[in-house]
């Protein structure tokens, strides 16, 4: 299980490892549109997790980061 919310003191969100791939390499209209909320936290959590561990660099996280809640808080799902 990978707990995609990692600062949450009650009620953490943890997406099995299977289902948590599957949501990162969602690319239907784009990486960074997300269908549900647990797509939208693993995303997230993907990308975050890239960044610390130096897999992506400071400008191109951002950007990502940005149009990634965009998206999500456009959407309308939440």
């Amino acid at each position: 299980m990978i707990q995609v919310t990692p600062y949450a003191n009650t009620y953490p969100i943890q997406i099995p490892q299977s289902e948590y791939d599957q949501f990162v390499q969602k690319k239907e209209r784009g990486w960074s549109v997300c269908q549900s909320q647990q797509e939208f936290l693993c995303k997230l959590h993907y990308l975050r997790a890239g960044y610390l561990n130096g897999k992506i660099g400071d400008s191109a996280f951002r950007e990502k980061e940005i149009k990634l809640i965009l998206n999500w808080w456009n959407s309308n799902l939440f």
